[in-house]
């Protein structure tokens, strides 16, 4: 297994009352694993996620990716061995504005030192050929459309060449058409080996992961069915992060 959770569970305190948003999951995700992470606004996927990359930290439990266990990591060593192991998809992109498409994925690169400097220019632009943006290299992620940001940022998420892939909603934003090739760049990483973690309330995506979480009111199942009904019933397309 390349992912574990071991009765997780995460609980927010606000205005003096407290919120239990993940209640003691128990998850395993094995190497090359496509998995779809599913449920209504607010059931607890994002902070699900969170768990699995250290961007938090549970209040009980365990979570080790590749062995690790990231709760005995300080926060700066943590920051450095995600840089190398996970790569991250956000929604929105999360571009820099103020950098050229190559300049962004070359960040990941240029924080984890993990290729001399000389190289990173040329494995930036190679990952951009990759997912077909080598005509914008230099443009500013203003200069493009939304669809070439997802892609561009699914780029540096490759950077480092990490084993794990992890995306919250990454076609929330897009029309149908540049949702299907972002699908297919995830599809051809699964075909690589990595392990995909999507969360998505994307019906295409969901029924196509080989493994189906569905977290329900903060409580977390594999569950390999898709409820198209279920599915459609969600009150929004884009979640609020939670």
């Amino acid at each position: 297994m390349i992912i574990e959770l071991k009765k997780v569970v995460k609980t927010f305190s606000r205005n003096q009352a407290s919120f239990t948003a993940i209640k003691g999951a128990e998850l395993t995700i094995d190497k090359g694993e496509f998995v779809s992470i599913i449920g209504k606004s607010g059931s607890g996927k994002s902070t699900l996620l969170n768990m699995m990359t250290g961007i938090d930290h549970p209040t009980s439990g365990e979570v080790y990716i590749l062995d690790t266990n990231l709760g005995q990591m300080r926060r700066s060593e943590l920051s450095k061995w995600r840089g190398l192991h996970i790569g991250i998809v956000f929604q929105f992109f999360q571009l820099l504005p103020g950098l050229t498409l190559l300049e962004n994925v070359m960040l990941p690169m240029d924080f984890c030192r993990c290729y001399l400097r000389k190289e990173r220019r040329e494995k930036a632009y190679q990952l951009l050929s990759r997912v077909g943006l080598e005509m914008q290299a230099n443009q500013y992620p203003s200069e493009i459309s939304g669809g070439q940001q997802q892609r561009a940022a699914i780029a540096r998420a490759l950077a480092n060449n990490p084993p794990i892939i992890v995306a919250d909603e990454p076609t929330g934003s897009l029309d149908e058409k540049t949702a299907a090739s972002v699908l297919g760049l995830f599809k051809e990483l699964v075909a690589e080996g990595k392990t995909v973690v999507i969360v998505t309330h994307d019906l295409s995506i969901a029924s196509q992961a080989g493994k189906k979480i569905r977290v329900v009111d903060g409580e977390v199942k594999v569950d390999n069915r898709v409820d198209r009904s279920e599915l459609h019933s969600m009150e929004e397309r884009l979640e609020p992060y939670a």
